[in-house]
């Protein structure tokens, strides 16, 4: 597992903002074909970048949940997703999940 202290945390989210990565986001995101009002799991949410675009697709009627295992990742992904109530982060891992089973519309991880 790997974990972030703030800095390592701020430099991973000025990678995850370069065009390629951007990119990826964006065919990884438009790939999964949400919905408005859908409920979907972001794993592995780092700095949020997924978790918002999938918000601006499902809207105010749906919800986004981040999960990660790094305070200072959602520290930026709450930050980030500040305009957005309909997002939240929790601590948890991939691997266990802190949510019953059949709750979420999707899942999706990228750049995990």
């Amino acid at each position: 597992m790997t974990y972030f202290d703030d800095q390592a945390a701020r430099r991973m989210e000025a990678m995850y903002a370069t065009q390629g990565m951007v990119y990826r986001r964006r065919v990884v995101v438009d790939a999964l074909q949400v919905k408005a009002g859908e409920r979907v799991v972001d794993i592995g949410t780092g700095s949020g970048f997924v978790a918002y675009d999938i918000a601006d697709a499902i809207g105010a009627t749906g919800e986004v949940v981040g999960v990660d295992l790094s305070e200072p990742m959602m520290r930026l992904a709450r930050l980030r997703c500040a305009d957005k109530p309909w997002v939240r982060f929790e601590m948890g891992e991939a691997t266990q999940l802190p949510f019953p089973d059949g709750v979420f519309d999707a899942a999706i991880s990228v750049q995990v």
